[in-house]
């Protein structure tokens, strides 16, 4: 497919339909196709970007002012022809970074849009927000952890729980979200010529940028005292030199920006459709976010993994460091590939050079990476993720990046050991368990499925906090049930054969053991995981214990220089 085709796909059928996980990712999709794109050619990395873009149901003018500014940036890295008169991308990041709303408005581009689409994103109340011609209005408030959502045509606002803990790294400020684009790979071709102009009457500076074999051209309307994007205007050419795409984006910054969705025209008669949680839940959820946000912004844990299939001895230690929102996790392996059927012969040697503490795993691991032996390395750094791993024979896979989130880790880390997602489905109930130990009983029910003829069986999450001790998960049930009684779909297995319908399995993770570290905060210790296996009889065995992780934890750390840096990471 042609780039101009690319791009005209992508105005055309972008549905404007959203919702709060997926309006959150307006910019972390188009982000990660950028990093997805680094070291290919033109052509291949504008179908990657469009067609992950495409995946998703966010609004056309996002998309299309990210474009603009990619655009931008791409210019300005690439080496393009830049007269020295030209406002620099440094001085548009500086200026965008002291304003408080930023507001985007399309129009044109053809197919089927009608009118004008508005996006609104106030970067200090943690806000966005957009409305189209149609009438369709969204409005997500991270600092309320809700998302609000009118219908026009049955005059319906639905509210429902953001459940993401944070404002998107790349919208807490116009220059992050610029920023967050100067990540993406140099392309070369790219050319720019700056001249002055009018736009409204008034002095702009002009910038027309074009893409050598893309037919795409951008220019863009800088105001030359404020260094304040104020417009851009995209045009797409086939071969032959035909338009295939037209339209213009304006930028303004206002100083405020709506405080709910019925400032954005929305009547207040409207019907409110209240998909929120429980109000005992929410305000439980709420206090275990808060809980594990502050007790996991800062830490280096060392956790060991002791299987009994093992006989008991390390095989794994996890090197988990934390720092703010970057993240970096390491895997390690004790053993080599050939030593594992003879871990009783070599694990003497691997117990001493481990030790027992928190100095002594870090030291191991430190001395792990510089050697050799196997371990996967995973990297979040607030915006993109990266993962490499290393073979036996000491030789590093390619480095990959990925979502710009942390749900490509595994999930061994401190935050997930201690407080584990739980989903906004979950209700209050009360046990014996939950009552004899003071604790608080969250229970999820999942409903099973069967797709492409794999079967998903119901599942049953059980989740006991301790609000004494920061909210810590102190036991978690994982059930797996074909026979469940809160199946909805009581025919859901009829047309399955019964050979592909597994047995169901219980897994128990018990916090036996929590410490309280020197700032004040609860952590888990030692966790005891208990399994059914699966059988047919899984509700009626005993549980043997599988694993025992075992958790080293500093508060204070200091982290190693670079620790944190993508491009320092091997791999590359």
């Amino acid at each position: 497919m042609r780039p101009a085709e690319n791009i005209e796909k992508l105005i055309k059928n972008i549905d404007i339909d959203t919702n709060a996980k997926i309006d959150k990712a307006v910019l972390g999709d188009v982000l990660e196709a950028f990093e997805k794109s680094k070291g290919k050619k033109t052509s291949a990395t504008e179908q990657s970007i469009w067609r992950i873009i495409m995946k998703n149901k966010i609004t056309k003018l996002a998309t299309a002012a990210v474009m603009i500014i990619a655009a931008m940036i791409i210019v300005h890295q690439s080496g393009g022809s830049v007269d020295l008169t030209t406002i620099a991308i440094a001085d548009i990041s500086a200026a965008m970074k002291k304003v408080p709303w930023m507001r985007m408005t399309n129009r044109g581009f053809g197919g089927n849009i009608e009118g004008p689409i508005e996006l609104l994103i106030g970067f200090h109340a943690k806000i966005a927000a957009s409305k189209d011609a149609k009438g369709k209005i969204t409005l997500l408030n991270f600092a309320e952890h809700k998302s609000y959502k009118y219908d026009s045509e049955n005059r319906t606002v639905t509210i429902d729980y953001l459940y993401e803990d944070d404002f998107p790294a790349h919208l807490s400020s116009a220059f992050s979200l610029v920023e967050s684009m100067q990540k993406m790979s140099e392309q070369q071709g790219t050319h720019i010529v700056t001249t002055e102009g009018k736009r409204n009457g008034e002095k702009v500076q002009l910038q027309d940028i074009s893409m050598a074999g893309t037919g795409q051209a951008v220019r863009l309307y800088i105001q030359p005292d404020s260094k304040l994007l104020l417009a851009a205007q995209v045009r797409v050419t086939d071969p032959n030199g035909n338009e295939t795409v037209a339209g213009e984006i304006t930028f303004d910054y206002p100083q405020a920006g709506p405080a709910n969705i019925y400032d954005l025209g929305v009547a207040r008669n409207a019907q409110v459709i209240n998909k929120l949680p429980r109000e005992d839940f929410q305000k439980i959820w709420d206090n275990y976010r808060q809980k594990r946000a502050q007790a996991t912004s800062e830490y280096i844990a060392l956790i060991t993994h002791t299987y009994s299939s093992f006989g008991g001895v390390v095989t794994t230690v996890y090197a988990d460091y934390k720092s703010g929102q970057n993240h970096r996790l390491e895997n390690h392996s004790v053993f080599g590939l050939n030593e594992l059927n003879q871990y009783d012969k070599f694990w003497p040697g691997y117990k001493e050079q481990l030790g027992d503490s928190h100095e002594s795993l870090l030291a191991w691991t430190d001395n792990h990476f510089e050697n050799k032996g196997c371990i996967s390395v995973y990297l979040y750094d607030g915006q993109n993720n990266f993962s490499t791993r290393r073979d036996n024979k000491g030789s590093w896979s390619k480095l990959i990046t990925g979502a710009s989130n942390r749900n490509h880790m595994p999930s061994d880390y401190l935050e997930w050991l201690g407080w584990p997602h739980i989903g906004k489905t979950g209700h209050v109930i009360e046990d014996d368990y939950a009552r004899q130990n003071n604790l608080i009983c969250i229970e999820r029910l999942q409903q099973g499925s069967v797709y492409s003829g794999n079967v998903s069986l119901p599942g049953r999450f059980v989740y006991y906090l301790d609000p004494q001790k920061d909210y810590i998960c102190r036991r978690k049930i994982t059930e797996w049930r074909p026979d469940a009684d809160w199946q909805e779909d009581k025919t859901w297995l009829e047309a399955v054969e019964p050979d592909k319908i597994r047995n169901g399995s219980i897994t128990v993770h018990d916090t036996t053991e929590v410490i309280q570290a020197p700032n004040r905060h609860w952590y888990p210790k030692v966790i005891v995981i208990k399994q059914s296996g699966i059988r047919e009889d899984y509700n009626d065995v005993p549980l043997h214990v599988s694993n025992i992780k075992t958790v080293y934890l500093r508060t204070d750390p200091e982290f190693p220089d670079d620790l944190f840096s993508a491009e320092k990471l091997p791999g590359q």
